[in-house]
């Protein structure tokens, strides 16, 4: 009597193959642009580079007792930082560009083509060299303190500490 071998069979049906290619084509369609577009990352690392700025215009004027000037400039949006030609009076007096250490050229840095500054108040603003930031005329800003959106993101600088966040 003869042996009857099974065949095992090997590799997907048809109707498996559609189906995996049809929930791929839907995968694909729904997380690709996410991946694709550089918009979102722009805006998020724009976003990180304008409150480190902020920091380090804090940190200059604490460290060299000269105010720091930053000011935030609207259509087209970017945003700057000076400190004062007379430091020793501790007035704002004039203005020195503040070379960027990222780029190693003055401000101020231009937002991306998709960023957009908005809900900007309470500047220009100066830290002064105890760190408080107040408005450029002298006059303290009114607590909390001065606010601007960056994209979809808000930073806020308390005006009692100067804090940036």
């Amino acid at each position: 009597m003869p042996v009857k071998y099974r065949v095992k069979q090997q590799g997907f049906t048809l109707t498996e193959l559609i189906i995996i290619m049809i929930i791929m084509g839907v995968l694909m369609a729904t997380a690709a642009p996410r991946f694709m577009g550089t918009q979102t990352f722009e805006s998020r690392g724009f976003y990180d580079e304008v409150l480190s700025s902020l920091r380090y215009a804090q940190k200059i004027a604490v460290g060299t007792g000269c105010p720091i000037q930053f000011t935030i400039t609207t259509g087209p949006d970017s945003y700057g930082m000076t400190r004062g030609t007379a430091c020793e009076n501790g007035n704002f007096i004039g203005g020195v560009p503040i070379i960027n250490p990222r780029t190693g050229a003055d401000y101020p840095t231009a937002a991306p083509a998709d960023v957009v500054f908005s809900n900007v108040v309470g500047f220009p603003i100066e830290f002064t060299s105890f760190g408080r930031a107040i408005n450029t005329g002298g006059t303290p800003l009114v607590s909390p303190t001065a606010t601007v959106n960056v994209g979809t993101r808000t930073i806020t600088i308390w005006a009692e500490t100067g804090l940036v966040q």
